[in-house]
Order: C-alpha cells, then sequence, then structure tokens
C-alpha cells in the first residue's frame, strides 16, 4: 500500500478503487500480490483523523467606560410650605365667595403659573411679590399671544390671592388693562336653518334649537333639569347660570313635541340631557360643542361660528326684530344693560334704514 501512496501522493483511502485496479494491470507487483487482497487492506486500514484547523478570535478591545454620571441636584418640590398655605387660603375666599368652579379652576392655574415663572427665575410667590416682577411676568405673557382679556384675568386671581393672605395691593402700574371688542359672531336666520336642518337626531337638535330659541349658553343646556321646562307657559327656568344668576327664559312653540317627549319617563329632579357614559349626571359641555361644530360643518357655515353664536344670534334677531332692549336683557341675563348693548353694534335692521351716498 506504501507503494500506492507513494504513486499517487495520497492516502490509500483517497485512492479509488477504479485507480488501484488500472495501475495493478501494469504494475510488477501483479505477480506477487494478489489484486482483492490489496483491496481488502485498503478497506481495513486505519483512517488517519482530519485535523480541524482552528481559528483564533482576536478578543475585542474593551472601550473606555465613560466617567461615572454625576448625581443631578435634587429636584425642588414645586411648592413650599408656606406657598402651598397661600393656595390654600386662595381656594378658602373663592370658596366662601361662591365663586364658580370655573373661576376657581383659572385662578388656580394663573397664580400656579406665575409661581412657575418667579421659581426659574430664582424667585419665590409671596403676597408682597414686586410689582416689577408682576409687570415683566404679564409682559412676558403678552409676547406669547395671551389676550388682554386673559391678563385682565390674572390681575384679578393675583389681586385676591394677595387679599386671601393679608396683603391688599393695587397694583397701580397695571391697574388697567384695555382689552379689545370684536364684534361677536352672528348667524343669519339662513345660517341657523341650514344649521338645525343638518342635525338629524332629535335630541341633539333640541338641544342646538335651545341655544337659538331661548339664548342659552351650553353650560346652560346641559343642566336643564325635567322641573325647569315649564311647557303649558312655553318658559324655561336657568338655574344658577353665569353669576349664580336664576332667570326665566321663553321657549318656541315648534320645540314642544319634541320637549315632551324628552321629558317622557324621566323624574322630576332628572337632567333632561343626561350622559349616556355617566348615568344620572348632565351630557359633558364638550360633547354639546362637537355636535355643534358637525353641524356647522354640514351645514356650510364656515366664518368662524361657534355654539356660542347661536346665543349671540337669538339676542341679535330679537334686537332687529323691535324686541326691547331691557327685556333682552332679562332673557339673557346680562346684569348690566351696557353688555347687552353689544348686539347692536352688529343688529342691521337700523343699518338697512341708511342709504349709501354713492
Amino acid at each position: 500500500m506504501s507503494e500506492l501512496e507513494a504513486v499517487f501522493g495520497k492516502s490509500i483511502h483517497t485512492i479509488s478503487e477504479a485507480d488501484i485496479r488500472a495501475y495493478w494491470a501494469t504494475s510488477p507487483q501483479a505477480k506477487t500480490t494478489d489484486l482483492e487482497s490489496v483491496l481488502e487492506m485498503r478497506k481495513n486500514a486505519p483512517r488517519e483523523k482530519t485535523k480541524i484547523a482552528t481559528v483564533t478570535i482576536p478578543k475585542p478591545t474593551p472601550k473606555a467606560l465613560p466617567p461615572p454620571a454625576v448625581d443631578p441636584p435634587p429636584i425642588k418640590p414645586p411648592f413650599s410650605e408656606a406657598r402651598r398655605g397661600y393656595l390654600d387660603n386662595l381656594k378658602k375666599i373663592i370658596r366662601i365667595r361662591n365663586y364658580s368652579a370655573a373661576t376657581l379652576r383659572s385662578y388656580m392655574r394663573d397664580i400656579i403659573g406665575f409661581d412657575k415663572w418667579l421659581t426659574n427665575l430664582g424667585e419665590e410667590l409671596t403676597p408682597s411679590v414686586s410689582e416689577q416682577l408682576i409687570l415683566k411676568f404679564m409682559l412676558h405673557r403678552k409676547d406669547s399671544g395671551v389676550t388682554n382679556q386673559s391678563l385682565r384675568g390674572f390681575r384679578a386671581a393675583l389681586r385676591l390671592f394677595c387679599e386671601a393672605n393679608g396683603e391688599i395691593r393695587e397694583f397701580t402700574l397695571i391697574r388697567t388693562i384695555k382689552g379689545a371688542k370684536p364684534l361677536p359672531i352672528v348667524l343669519s336666520v339662513d345660517e341657523v336653518v341650514r344649521t338645525l336642518n343638518a342635525i338629524k337626531n332629535k335630541k341633539h337638535w333640541l338641544m342646538v334649537s335651545l341655544m337659538y330659541s331661548s339664548g342659552l349658553r351650553v353650560s346652560e343646556v346641559v343642566r336643564i333639569r325635567v322641573s325647569d321646562v315649564d311647557l303649558p307657559q312655553a318658559t324655561l327656568t336657568i338655574r344658577q347660570g353665569k353669576g349664580r344668576k336664576d332667570r326665566i327664559t321663553i321657549l318656541s312653540e315648534k320645540q314642544i313635541p319634541l320637549l315632551n317627549a324628552a321629558i317622557s319617563g324621566k323624574r322630576w329632579n332628572d337632567f333632561l340631557f343626561s350622559s349616556t357614559q355617566r348615568p344620572g349626571q348632565p351630557l359633558a359641555i364638550r360633547s354639546l360643542q362637537q355636535v355643534v361644530t358637525r353641524a356647522l360643518k354640514k351645514g356650510g357655515v364656515w366664518r368662524g361660528a361657534s355654539a356660542h353664536s347661536f346665543r349671540h344670534s337669538f339676542a341679535t334677531h330679537l334686537l332687529e326684530a323691535g324686541t326691547d332692549i331691557r327685556h333682552i336683557q332679562q332673557l339673557l341675563g346680562h346684569e348690566h344693560v351696557r353688555t347687552t348693548t353689544t348686539y347692536t353694534r352688529v343688529a342691521k335692521r337700523s343699518l338697512r334704514k341708511i342709504q349709501s351716498p354713492l
């Protein structure tokens, strides 16, 4: 076998049987050695173990670890005990004066925002805070796009905050803040009709129509109770409206059948428009606003109108029809008639009598 391996230059196991037979036919060994015995010896010869080459994978060079992080400074609590006490005093005085929940939220939001701004400057909110700082904050808000009406609200909140904590402040530098007087957005009769016709749900139609027929705010519509509706007199009592005032307003004869259906099966003190998600609670204000937004869009009213535009339209259309402004004041629940006279700026009855000089 060593001769075969020498001739072919490889191991006996890798030489094919055909090559061995072809070589054996001409080899001198064929006279002395039997071919079959050579093949048998090839078959039984021990095999060499195949050596597997090992590849050494270099270990990656470890990256330099970053320096240990420095512990951040402790976060300053949003309110110290003193400031928390100041805010609690503000809440108490708002409750004692029987202000609305909306006023409470607005005042607290304004004062907390002022406190955060002061904290960023390294200052602290106290009832004796510098008026120069107050002025600087109001200029900052004005530059951010806040309206003068919002600035007046902040001034009122801050004045009450100081008063609730033992400081009577006059704020001479910001004693008056002149606000803009934009015209209310009033819908035409045709736009009101198109909007109402776009509402197919009877409950939704009734709610939106009440804002126009009775001059209601969105918050007043959702809080109507069964006991507030007087169908024989075609009147509606609004309880604890804006300014915590009660008033009586009118209903339309067209609404009587739907009001009868809405009242049917309800108890005397139930909400007329209750929430389906919160049994026993009034419909959410946002839900009614969304109903109005969709209806205005379907009705093709695109000029910035909102749910409150129906109340503006109620007052303006009554004024154009010749209704005394004092009666409109009572129906709207305005404390001062000068608030109602705003609608004389948009009423077109008197304008139609004026002829252009052109």
